[in-house]
């Protein structure tokens, strides 16, 4: 398997690891995120395969982090929609390492990429990983809060959030 066979099968694996967290959080607004973040990993494979073959149509701009922005600005107490478990809380950090994994294989396939095309795409891919990963990231944070916050709010300096 070469690397961008490689690459593909990690959108794939993406894909699917995003719809199965989608079905276990039906109930909640996290499964309009995941449902975006599978989305978008599928356009992803879609736009690796056409590297494989010929030249990639445009590479559009993802809307992905403005959606789930704003998803995340109508939650007013995110604890009340998500049971803060830790089995949660390691599944958002499992696509936390997923998504780091892309990011890394991507910086190495923007420097070893012979063509022009295939970095142009390769850097295009980076920037939708590092989108992703700021996405899965803030679930993290908003959900260890939650556990490691030990001492009344009103005492000490927190940051606003």
């Amino acid at each position: 398997m070469n690397a961008l066979e490689f690459a593909i099968q990690t959108e794939l694996d993406g894909v699917k690891y995003y719809s199965e967290q989608a079905e276990l959080h039906r109930d909640t607004a996290l499964f309009r995120v995941f449902e975006l973040l599978a989305a978008d990993e599928k356009r992803h494979a879609v736009i690796l395969r056409r590297v494989v073959g010929e030249s990639p149509e445009e590479l559009p701009d993802s809307e992905t982090l403005v959606k789930v922005k704003n998803i995340f600005m109508g939650i007013n107490d995110f604890k009340d929609e998500i049971r803060p478990t830790p089995s949660q809380l390691e599944a958002y950090r499992k696509a936390c390492e997923l998504e780091q994994k892309s990011i890394k294989q991507y910086t190495v396939l923007t420097d070893k990429s012979s063509s022009e095309k295939e970095r142009m795409v390769y850097q295009y891919l980076l920037r939708e990983e590092q989108n992703h990963f700021a996405i899965v990231d803030e679930l993290v944070l908003r959900l260890s809060r939650t556990e490691e916050w030990v001492e009344a709010a009103e005492f000490g300096d927190r940051e606003e959030y």
